[in-house]
């Protein structure tokens, strides 16, 4: 945000001050002679302290030069000669400090002088052995500029700062609250502030949780102007002020303080003086107070994430021809936008109103609002046509995000925009004639993000596109029906970062040099061929490549893709994974499944020894599977299900930790992956496949027992084990797996009885425990008793089972007896039923005798057919044998 009007008449403090109050560090020397003696010694003792001046911008520092007055970032009073101002903040921007940052510490040598008033030490990496703000600083009692934003400080703010009693400028504030509360300052007591003449405070992510009576020190300070404490952990602003004293105050910002309770209980809104009003994130609520109509002086408005009602309807009250920045993102608003928007607010130069629930159109009348930058009205329900109407005087805009909504687009073929945008988001929204705007050529400007995505796009990708955007970050053409190929141009997109193609029907192969700048890379569903690029891209973070027809061998240069994510599904690759010689520690997903590679699992693990994700799911790899594969604690989904693996389960399956308790923490990608839980093939986007923790080893030919280690995996959600030829019974505890949804170990050899503790799993939708061997009661009790109607087939093959249920009773121990009566008449009928069946037999057999004893071809074909039925008996008996001991064997 540029700097405000306040910050800049606060600047003009300095005016004072016999020096000029520059923020640079190469200014025009002063008029004055050689500064005094004391001072410069002092100068360079602050010098000594500073270990580190990549840009040396110190370097004019020099005991040899005598007049200090003319070094760099020095100023002093043309009068007396002494140093009044330190001048040394970091040129640099935000993001990128250390090129430029000194380092080391804020020598006390600093307190000789005595004349300072100006002291800039911001963004610089002074913070010290101790990283405290030194108290010393309180010591330089001519001090009315002080300025250490940006260093990294934490621990207790020094309450003698205190002491300066003519400071009028305060800033500590951090850059942003990125870490944990502990790295920052803090302070349980500002009571000290109410001492200062400040016009200017800034502390900005400063912890002061706990200071109930923050706006009453604040209301003491009659002088100010600014106050910021953003993101400073204060717990309420509805603090009951006798009389409000802030009668100059133009700027609050008070984001991020969790303040929850109404909005028209804020002490604030008495100040009609304010200009600048930030309370996003605050989690205020209720009905804006009639008091919002009245701040008409107001030009910035942010709040944005609360839960705010009716700010529309005040809004058109408040500063008419004043407002530039209205932020209300997020906050469920629901209505249309103002008929006579650019009537409204004529001078409106920011409107983001992201994440609401507005519907209807857009009024054509935005187009009047000429001094527009940035229109941000994404995620809402708007609809209908915006036609050149919409942009006609909108000749400084550089941001237009319509996204997410129902809009549609129709302008005339030859017309061309009066701006030049930096960002254009179109997602979602739908270009009336099909094809790629052409006005868009005229948009080189372009260097954050150009988004098509999902915009009804039929048309071939015309040859100027990648061209005209070679400044782009981000392209987001997916999710259309663009036809074409690849060009080799591609390489000279040297600023593009994301470059997403998916789900079109491009054609042609990828080419083999791509911009080196890329870190996320995505042409997944198309109908790309030909063989994988040999390419390496150094910063390459996501690569998809999923559900196309690239054909032949993994290239060798897959050992340098350090990327989080590998999606390489659904194509047609063969041959078995390259020899890396070291292993990848970044790449967190690796999804290969559905193609045709082979190979054991071995070099897999080696090469990725920090995967979180895992899917090899229906190639051709064979062998074991590595005990090695249980050293990979973060692994939270595997899945090689349609292999050709065998062997046993590894035995230590317990080491998977983050199968262990909750789900492990979600890498952010925008990525899919396909699941086969609860009987059918699921997808699952983005963060949500961490989600699904899960285990598929099915369709195999895995053999052995299941092991008791895998019920310690409590934050399994899908385990199968299905169509393999598991032996041995169900672990008794896999009860304990309480988070399990889907259980399928069906088509197996398992054998004996079906635990108790299956009833004890709650969350279980889905179980298929068909085609074993199991035998005894079927457990009843929880899920278990609304699952069979779901699945009537889930016990089926398993002919011992009985019960509840299915239509089998079960024997029970305790059935009586029969009578004595009947159990001897019983006994007697078998014996004679025996009898006779043994003298018949004798009989058959003596007749058999002697018609082969007088007939020598009957002997001889008697004989042959009992040496092939033997042989086929045995053979019968041997195979039965092993079958039975294979299935049985409990």
């Amino acid at each position: 945000m540029a700097t405000h009007p306040s910050v800049i008449f606060l600047l003009l403090i300095v005016a004072a001050n016999p020096f000029h109050a520059s923020r640079g560090l190469h200014l025009p020397p002063a008029a004055a002679g050689a500064c005094i003696p004391q001072e410069r010694e002092a100068l360079l003792a602050f010098k000594r302290g500073i270990t580190g001046d990549p840009a040396g911008r110190l370097a004019s520092w020099q005991e040899g030069e005598e007049d200090c007055c003319r070094w760099s970032g020095v100023r002093c009073s043309n009068g007396t000669g002494h140093v009044v101002g330190l001048h040394l903040r970091n040129p640099a921007d935000d993001l990128d400090l250390t090129d430029t940052a000194l380092a080391g510490q804020i020598s006390p040598s600093i307190t000789s002088l005595h004349r300072l008033k100006y002291l800039d030490l911001s963004k610089n990496n002074v913070s010290g052995p101790t990283s405290r703000v030194p108290e010393f600083l309180g010591l330089l009692g001519n001090l009315r500029y002080l300025n250490l934003s940006g260093i990294p400080f934490y621990g207790r703010v020094p309450p003698q700062l205190g002491n300066l009693s003519k400071l009028h400028y305060l800033d500590l504030s951090a850059i942003t609250n990125r870490g944990p509360w502990g790295t920052y300052l803090n302070s349980t007591d500002i009571s000290w502030l109410s001492n200062l003449p400040l016009r200017y405070l800034n502390m900005d992510y400063a912890y002061l949780l706990g200071i109930e009576d923050w706006a009453h020190v604040v209301n003491m300070i009659p002088s100010l102007k600014v106050l910021r404490l953003t993101d400073c952990g204060l717990p309420s602003a509805n603090q009951s002020l006798p009389r409000l004293n802030l009668t100059n105050l133009e700027e609050l910002g008070l984001s991020g303080n969790l303040f929850y309770h109404p909005l028209s209980s804020c002490w604030f809104w008495n100040s009609t003086s304010l200009r600048y009003l930030e309370l996003a994130s605050t989690l205020l609520y209720g009905a804006m107070p009639d008091a919002l109509g009245h701040m008409t002086s107001l030009q910035l408005l942010d709040f944005s994430h609360i839960n705010a009602i009716n700010i529309i309807e005040l809004l058109p009250q408040c500063s008419h021809n004043k407002l530039k920045e209205l932020r209300l993102t997020n906050n469920n608003f629901t209505g249309l936008l103002p008929d006579r928007i650019g009537h409204v607010w004529p001078s409106l130069q920011v409107l983001e109103l992201y994440g609401n629930r507005l519907t209807g159109p857009v009024p054509s009348d935005i187009g009047m609002l000429s001094n527009l930058t940035d229109i941000d009205l994404s995620d809402n329900n708007l609809s209908g046509v915006m036609t050149h109407e919409h942009f006609s005087d909108l000749r400084r805009l550089t941001m237009l995000d319509l996204s997410d909504n129902s809009l549609k687009i129709k302008v005339a073929p030859g017309w061309l925009p009066p701006f030049r945008l930096q960002l254009a988001n179109f997602g979602s929204c739908q270009m009336v004639d099909h094809q790629f705007p052409t006005w868009l050529q005229s948009q080189t400007d372009i260097f954050f993000m150009l988004n098509l995505s999902g915009a009804s796009i039929s048309d071939r990708l015309p040859d100027w596109f990648f061209t005209t955007f070679l400044k782009a970050t981000t392209l987001d053409i997916s999710n259309n029906r663009i036809r074409g190929t690849l060009p080799p141009s591609l390489e000279n997109m040297t600023s593009l970062s994301d470059l997403f193609l998916s789900s079109n029907q491009l054609t042609g192969q990828i080419p083999n040099l791509l911009p080196s700048s890329l870190t996320s890379l995505d042409f997944s569903r198309n109908y790309l061929s030909g063989p994988l690029p040999n390419f390496v891209i150094p910063n390459l973070a996501h690569l998809g490549l999923f559900s196309n027809r690239i054909s032949g061998y993994l290239p060798q240069s897959i050992c340098e893709w350090n990327a989080d994510v590998l999606n390489l599904a659904y194509n047609r690759l063969e041959g078995e994974f390259p020899q890396c010689f070291k292993p990848i520690s970044r790449v967190a997903i690796l999804i290969l499944n559905n193609n045709m590679l082979s190979g054991k699992l071995e070099q897999i693990l080696e090469t990725f020894t920090e995967l979180q994700i895992l899917d090899l799911a229906w190639n051709k790899f064979t062998g074991t599977i590595p005990e090695s594969i249980t050293m990979i604690g973060g692994l939270s989904h595997l899945n090689l299900a349609g292999n050709s693996l065998s062997g046993s389960l590894p035995h230590h399956l317990s080491n998977l930790s983050s199968m262990r308790g909750a789900h492990p923490q979600a890498l952010c990608c925008d990525e899919v992956m396909f699941v086969t839980m609860k009987g059918q093939e699921r997808s699952y986007y983005d963060t949500s496949i961490y989600d699904v923790v899960s285990i598929d080893l099915s369709s195999n030919q895995l053999t052995g027992g299941i092991p008791d280690g895998i019920t310690s995996l409590d934050g399994l959600v899908n385990l199968n084990l299905s169509r393999n030829n598991l032996t041995g019974k169900i672990p008794e505890k896999i009860g304990s797996m309480f988070l399990l949804e889907s259980l399928d170990i069906s088509e197996n050899n398992l054998c004996g009885e079906i635990p108790q503790s299956l009833s004890n799993l709650t969350y279980l939708g889905s179980l298929d425990l068909s085609h074993n061997n199991l035998t005894g009661r079927i457990p009843s009790g929880g899920q278990l008793d609304t699952l069979y109607a779901q699945n009537p087939l889930m016990y089926d093959g398993n002919i011992g089972l009985c019960g509840y249920p299915i239509n089998k009773n079960c024997t029970s121990n305790s059935e009586p007896n029969h009578s004595d009566q009947k159990k001897d008449e019983h006994d007697s009928n078998v014996l004679m039923f025996s009898f006779g069946l043994g003298v018949g037999y004798v009989g058959c057999l003596w007749a058999v005798f002697c018609v082969m004893l007088f007939r020598r071809s009957w002997r001889i074909a008697y004989f042959q057919l009992f040496d092939k039925a033997f042989d086929k008996v045995y053979v019968f008996i041997f195979v039965t044998r092993a079958k039975w001991a294979r299935n049985y064997r409990c």
